[in-house]
């Protein structure tokens, strides 16, 4: 009976020592795959950005311009300026809150009113103008920041048109020319200030002022004229003034 007894308490023995080395591998095994887990967590894990990457937007823009024209006597008159008005959007980058770029896409009337002996005429340029800023912010989350813009300016002549009212005489019987080249290149430059509107301050309103200025010469004369005609524009560089009003959408 007592070697029966003693063959039960080894065996008893046997198995909770091998339970306990089992329960012991088990738990080894978890904290190990925890591990792992949490080695590959701080591996994955990607910094945050404190502030909005991208930027987009949308412009109006009442604009002025400075062209240089003459008469069908070939004098140099000065013109009055005629507000036009200009429009279009923008897609921005934020390097960081205080630096970025943009490109902006804005179609614009470049507008003047002349006199012409007993004429009065009215010369509208249409650019579609394609301006690459590098944009200095105070703060671009800020819930009013303070924006400097400059960069170069691509501009696309799509169509020109001369509008002529009055009665002529003997000097103003002669046609008016105006041509101007396909393209324009410019630097572009300006600022303003933009407000937050939302309590993320993501939604913006912006006003401010741009104003661009020519590198090249915009008349065209490469054509050969008619008889009684003469080119309105003389050699001259562009200088636009604008002041602006939209909403930008950082995301």
């Amino acid at each position: 009976m007592k070697k029966y007894i003693h063959v039960a308490v080894g065996t008893m023995f046997l198995l909770s020592t091998s339970q306990a080395q089992v329960n012991t591998d088990n738990n080894a095994g978890n904290n190990f795959s925890k591990d792992i887990i949490l080695v590959t967590e701080e591996v994955t894990e990607k910094p945050v950005r404190d502030f909005p990457v991208m930027v987009l937007g949308v412009r109006f823009m009442p604009t002025t311009s400075d062209l240089k024209v003459q008469n069908s006597d070939g004098n140099t008159v000065e013109g009055s300026a005629v507000l036009s008005y200009g429009y279009g959007g923008l897609l921005g980058y934020n390097f960081n809150k205080h630096m970025g770029l943009q490109v902006e896409v804005l179609y614009s009337t470049l507008s003047q009113k002349y006199a012409d002996h007993t004429l009065d005429r009215e010369i509208d340029i249409n650019y579609v103008n394609i301006p690459l800023l590098l944009s200095l912010n105070v703060n671009r989350t800020n819930a009013v920041n303070l924006n400097v813009v400059v960069g170069p300016q691509l501009g696309i002549n799509v169509g020109s048109s001369v509008k002529t009212s009055g009665t002529a005489n003997g000097n103003t019987s002669t046609t008016a020319v105006l041509a101007v080249k396909e393209n324009d290149f410019g630097v572009a430059y300006g600022g303003g200030l933009d407000f937050g509107l939302n309590a993320a301050r993501t939604i913006r309103f912006d006003i401010g002022f741009r104003g661009v200025t020519g590198l090249i010469d915009i008349s065209d004369r490469s054509k050969t004229l008619e008889t009684d005609s003469y080119y309105i524009l003389q050699k001259k560089r562009t200088q636009t003034y604008a002041g602006y009003i939209g909403f930008t959408f950082l995301l």
